[in-house]
């Protein structure tokens, strides 16, 4: 068994992370807005297949993203270290949007 402190500090540590995740959300926006919206690239050519498979990519590292953010935080038994996991993935999330909007 883990102490109560490390308890608390797993059981917030995934709420945080839950509430911080923005990946699925915004993949499911844009899959609704890519199916709702006549997109055209330069007026020429429709990008529905790539909003739709981009889209589902960001689902998929959100999927990710949560699985990794409960294995992490369920095997940690010190505080601190939940911590740093819990902002290491928030860090590579980010990383990954800015990507994405590049």
């Amino acid at each position: 068994g883990v102490s109560d402190a490390v308890r608390a500090a797993q059981f917030f540590g995934a709420i945080v992370g839950v509430l911080m995740e923005d990946e699925i959300p915004q993949g499911l926006q844009l899959i609704a807005n890519g199916l709702a919206h006549e997109l055209i690239l330069n007026g020429q050519k429709r990008v529905h297949y790539r909003v739709i498979s981009s889209s589902f990519l960001r689902l998929i590292v959100g999927y990710l993203f949560l699985s990794s953010l409960f294995i992490n935080v369920a095997q940690n038994s010190d505080v601190i270290s939940i911590f740093y996991d819990v902002l290491a993935l928030e860090f590579v999330e980010n990383i990954d949007d800015t990507a994405y909007a590049l």
